[in-house]
């Protein structure tokens, strides 16, 4: 067999029908709905958020930049859920006090870009999911 024969044989396989593996999408929801100022930084709160490197925040459709991400005092939240077996999307009313979100506190701070309009449209995506569209008003 050439090497063009073993390409295309490899081709072929790689096109094959696999294990489709399902995730869940929990939706990402903001916990207050913010005003927008052009060119500074901003404070989102919003749930469930992950990690800085796996979130994105969309502005008009852009990327914009994340300052900071934080989840303050979400350990035994996330311990009860693990102890638990709830998954990551599901309500999992044994661990309702400890992530209730005035416990379990999650924020981060992107910095806007330039907004010339009255409104904008904010999404967040991260691993848990992502949130609606959301139309926000721009303050001077």
């Amino acid at each position: 067999m050439t090497i063009n024969g073993l390409l295309l044989s490899l081709m072929y396989l790689s096109c094959t029908d696999g294990e489709i593996i399902e995730s869940n999408d929990c939706g990402v929801s903001l916990i207050e709905i913010p005003d927008l100022k052009s060119e500074t930084e901003i404070v989102l709160s919003a749930t469930p958020l992950s990690d800085i490197w796996d979130t994105y925040v969309s502005i008009n459709g852009e990327s914009v930049e994340i300052t900071s991400l934080q989840r303050l005092s979400c350990g035994s939240c996330d311990t009860c859920r693990i102890e638990q077996q709830c998954d990551s999307c599901e309500e999992c009313t044994e661990c309702t006090a400890l992530c209730d979100t005035s416990v379990c506190f999650e924020e981060m701070t992107i910095l806007t870009p330039v907004l010339t309009q009255d409104t904008a449209q904010l999404q967040i995506i991260n691993k848990f999911g992502h949130s609606p569209v959301y139309n926000l008003s721009i303050t001077q």
